[in-house]
């Protein structure tokens, strides 16, 4: 499918290669834009490299190096208003709680079905 340069675009970050490539083929087939980060180091760099290039960003939680939660905060240093898809293994209720005011971040629980990871990147993106 060609990426229209309208479509929502997403950095997926994900240390998982299995996961990363199965978050990026659901969201590319429903029509978004997709770039691919191994960890929070990249991810920063990619968001350094195309500044409000993002309309929404999708993190593991559990990540070698620097976690989901750095990298949300560094990212979010860089991108106050960007919308966050954290996933984790754990109860969301527990999770990020500094990091979820203003109805910016929303947490997925893995394993998650690709319906559920549409609705809920849809649902960030509406708000």
């Amino acid at each position: 499918m060609p990426e229209s340069t309208d479509a929502p675009s997403v950095l997926i970050v994900d240390d998982d290669e299995l996961i990363l490539q199965f978050n990026a083929v659901v969201l590319s087939r429903a029509g978004y834009a997709v770039a691919k980060a191994g960890g929070g180091r990249e991810a920063l760099r990619l968001v350094r490299e195309r500044p409000g290039g993002f309309q929404l960003l999708l993190v593991d939680l559990s990540m070698p190096e620097m976690s989901g939660e750095e990298t949300l905060r560094a990212i979010r240093a860089l991108e106050p208003g960007l919308p966050a898809l954290v996933c984790s293994g754990y109860e969301s209720r527990l999770l990020l709680p500094g990091l979820r005011e203003g109805g910016r971040t929303e947490c997925l629980v893995k394993p998650y079905p690709a319906g559920d990871l549409l609705d809920s990147v849809r649902a960030l993106l509406k708000r």
